[in-house]
């Protein structure tokens, strides 16, 4: 429970085999805008003041590749910088992992290691 809350600015995407959403239940003055989602749950127990534009995206294809670069090109100014290159693929993310030690080195599974732009990170699944 939340009270006086602003949810605002934010790029949630879920996959097809991994679901992801913002919830909202059981809050008051609650401020929804500017939000980007894949999925949307507000409970009917929400006392919104506000709510803006929140658009509902699509499940990404492309692993969030072309989420990352337009939430990239966005935030351009990010104070610091951002800390590494946009990917052309995000195969470049992938390393293989044994599934007999769990660690980096075997070809048998690949895992996806997260992204770090600094204050902001990102993990692809």
């Amino acid at each position: 429970q939340g009270d006086n809350v602003l949810l605002a600015d934010n790029i949630v995407a879920g996959y097809a085999d991994m679901k992801a959403r913002i919830t909202l239940a059981d809050d008051t003055n609650v401020t929804l805008t500017n939000n980007q989602a894949t999925d949307y749950i507000l409970h009917d127990t929400v006392e919104f003041i506000f709510q803006g534009a929140n658009d509902k995206l699509a499940t990404p294809t492309d692993g969030g590749l072309s989420l990352l670069k337009q939430w990239s090109f966005a935030h351009e100014a990010v104070p610091g910088g951002l800390q590494a290159p946009i990917p052309t693929s995000l195969d470049t993310f992938i390393q293989p992992i044994s599934p007999t030690t769990g660690l980096p080195g075997g070809p048998e599974t690949p895992i996806v290691l997260p992204v770090d732009f600094g204050q902001f990170a990102f993990s692809f699944f």
